[in-house]
């Protein structure tokens, strides 16, 4: 994605799981620029060395957002589905259904800042079924496209 952006354009790149930081720490609250392609390689970098763990919070994701400043007019959001958990962990470690995760999923979309584009590549884990309808709904309420790439990609 990062190889697309227009020279002259600006970025920023947040990643999460039940927490959000940002792929280089010192880049906090700041947007980069595109033209700096040693940033770019670095953040590449560190996106390799991140693994998946812990639950996510895609509404610690959107918070995140409001500290960019001027906020963001574009998101591309890359998830494999819907949340586990909403701000904070739940006090009693327990399996959380579907429907429970649809409502996590309704609440972080209360945390977006207001009128932002967003573009979703969903990467669906097997069993999470209401993910694809629930992220195509934000797309496209969002002026966004999805994108669920098929099993065998790439």
């Amino acid at each position: 994605l990062t190889a697309q952006l227009p020279v002259g354009s600006k970025y920023q790149v947040i990643t999460f799981n039940t927490q959000a930081k940002v792929a280089l720490p010192e880049t906090a609250g700041k947007w980069l620029e595109v033209a700096n392609q040693a940033q770019m390689n670095e953040i590449g970098s560190a996106l390799r060395k991140i693994t998946p763990s812990g639950g996510t919070s895609l509404e610690n994701a959107f918070v995140a957002l409001r500290t960019l400043s001027p906020p963001p007019d574009n998101i591309f959001l890359i998830t494999d589905g819907l949340p586990t958990q909403g701000a904070t962990p739940p006090a009693i470690r327990r399996y959380i259904d579907a429907r429970g995760r649809l409502r996590l999923f309704d609440e972080a979309v209360k945390a977006l800042p207001p009128r932002m584009q967003i573009d979703v590549v969903l990467l669906p884990m097997r069993g999470d079924n209401p993910a694809a309808h629930a992220f195509w709904r934000l797309a496209r309420n969002a002026g966004g496209a999805y994108v669920m790439p098929s099993k065998d990609w790439p």
